[in-house]
């Protein structure tokens, strides 16, 4: 399984994001089918079962909690967010050291440049 590129796929609304932060702060919570379905066909959450039927499929409990795709999912977006915010400090501190690096140039090379300058004319 790549988790990388599964983790990529993953397109949340923000009241999924809420449901699923719920359901992950107060594990077993009853849902209903409807709402909770995106989540499940993603594989974000799991029902709770008890037992199984005569078929030997697991009876659900209509509660569920989430799944370990869930918790490589967050910490797949917490790395993220990261390196978002390392890329977003240190483009504006990199430009301005050049910025003040260039400025501080020009001005020690300015007399040198007006006499050099006055040498042609």
């Amino acid at each position: 399984m790549d988790r990388k590129s599964s983790c990529e796929r993953i397109v949340l609304t923000k009241s999924e994001k809420r449901l699923l932060r719920y359901i992950s702060n107060h594990p077993h919570t009853k849902c209903e089918p409807k709402t909770i379905r995106p989540l499940y066909e993603m594989g974000l959450v799991r029902p709770d079962t008890e037992g199984k039927d005569a078929f030997n499929a697991p009876i659900s409990k209509d509660t569920y909690c989430v799944s370990e795709l869930y918790l490589i999912y967050q910490a797949y977006q917490t790395e993220q967010r990261f390196w978002l915010m390392l890329r977003s400090l240190w483009l504006p501190i990199v430009v301005s050291i050049i910025t003040n690096l260039s400025t501080d140039g020009i001005q020690w090379l300015w007399p040198l440049i007006r006499q050099w300058l006055a040498s042609f004319l």
